[in-house]
């Protein structure tokens, strides 16, 4: 995948608000279960393997077996990328409460 495929597919995951909240635990929590995922963001299983199929596509997740669990988390060749556009987020939005 080139540098402009990447930013495309990167910008297509943030584009969707499961996939968003799904990059906000695992900056917050490191590494999750589908189970943790389904808990916290109240969707299906289908469905929440659905996006952490798509992150793993892009490669921006990676998964690891530990015994029986399965734990997905942000790859970190793209770890910092992801920690300075939710920061950015952030600044912004207090940006714009503050107006």
């Amino acid at each position: 995948m080139d540098r402009l495929e990447f930013q495309a597919e990167f910008c297509k995951c943030l584009s969707d608000q499961t996939r968003i909240r799904m990059f906000e635990l695992l900056l917050k929590n490191k590494r999750m279960q589908v189970s943790a995922f389904q808990e916290e963001l109240q969707i299906p299983q289908s469905k929440t393997s659905r996006h952490l199929i798509y992150m793993k596509n892009i490669r921006v997740m990676k998964a690891e077996q530990d015994g029986n669990a399965v734990f997905y988390f942000l790859n970190p060749e793209y770890l910092q990328l992801a920690k300075d556009i939710f920061r950015a987020f952030k600044k912004f939005e207090q940006k714009q409460l503050a107006k």
